[in-house]
């Protein structure tokens, strides 16, 4: 059975974290969805948190672990959310047990086939012994960084002298969904040093979203992040 917290009471709302993540990352919002009257069920998925660990590992079998929860909660009408990894758990659940599901809410992440591009930074964790606690420099020393994010781009945008800075601002939360206050920052650094990274990914991912910021009317390349971070 999947571990899981459980706060407040109403109608059942279940929220599942994404790839390496936990149910902790969503304790906040928990709480305040909790207050509006909902009982919040946070999951540890399978392999993740307080949840057991298996090499069995899928969409399909996370699904089920879900539905296996439901049915041992005895839950019925169920808002469920999903995050990233959690959103395609999500979708897939409600195609399988559309009437298990009242709303169905999906963040970050779309109906849509994504190429694996986590296995280079698993390997990177993999190659590393932490049970001899190493230091930061140890596993520096043991990692060629390098190689693990091979596949990681960057999206810059560039400043320019056409487009006014509240129509910059507009567009990196139109597109990258940022809130107010990162568009402004990411803006000004745009404008005060002359560019900034605005999304990272994979070359496909990077090279649809310069694309989009080309569309706006902004001026931005996409380059190989050799850092392995934005």
């Amino acid at each position: 059975m999947l571990h899981s917290k459980i706060e407040g009471e109403g109608r059942p709302f279940l929220i599942i974290h994404g790839f390496l993540g936990m149910s902790d990352n969503w304790k906040t919002l928990s709480s305040q969805f909790a207050k509006l009257g909902f009982q919040i069920h946070l999951l540890d998925m399978r392999n993740h948190g307080k949840s057991f660990h298996s090499d069995e590992f899928s969409y399909e079998i996370m699904a089920q672990d879900v539905k296996s929860y439901i049915d041992f909660h005895h839950l019925q009408d169920i808002i469920l959310l999903g995050h990233s990894m959690g959103g395609k758990v999500a979708m897939l659940f409600a195609t399988l047990y559309p009437d298990l599901v009242e709303k169905l809410i999906v963040a970050d992440i779309g109906p849509k086939y994504y190429a694996p591009h986590h296995q280079d930074i698993l390997a990177g964790l993999n190659a590393v012994d932490f049970s001899t606690k190493p230091s930061r420099t140890q596993v520096e020393e043991t990692l060629d960084l390098s190689k693990f994010f091979d596949n990681l781009w960057v999206a810059i945008v560039w400043d320019d002298p056409v487009n006014l800075m509240n129509y910059v601002t507009y567009v990196f939360i139109k597109l990258f969904g940022f809130s107010k206050e990162k568009a402004h920052k990411l803006m000004m650094q745009v404008h005060t040093e002359g560019k900034a990274v605005v999304a990272s990914g994979t070359r496909e991912e990077m090279e649809r979203a310069v694309q989009q910021l080309h569309e706006h009317g902004l001026w931005a390349t996409l380059q190989r992040d050799d850092h392995g971070r934005v």
